[in-house]
């Protein structure tokens, strides 16, 4: 599989391991760490808002929304804002 879901849904099932981040991984007591050193893999989400609707205040509170939770969260990294 090529995303996230589906690894953990197959590790979950006992297909498998899979490199999964520790926010999906740690928490889960169906799953157990089977490599002992960190595995690090980075990647980028990305907020894409039309041009004309990036004045709305909706908008404007949920990307500040998204921004402090990634901030907020010990297992996101945050970008350069």
């Amino acid at each position: 599989t090529n995303n996230i879901t589906g690894h953990w849904t197959a590790a979950r099932s006992g297909l498998g391991i899979a490199p999964l981040p520790e926010y999906l991984g740690e928490p889960d007591d169906a799953l157990e760490v089977v490599l002992p050193e960190k595995f690090s893999a980075r990647r980028n989400y990305w907020m894409v808002i039309p041009r004309e609707m990036q004045q709305l205040g909706r908008v404007r509170a949920v990307a500040q929304f998204l921004r402090s939770t990634v901030a907020a969260s010990p297992y996101l990294a945050q970008a350069d804002w």
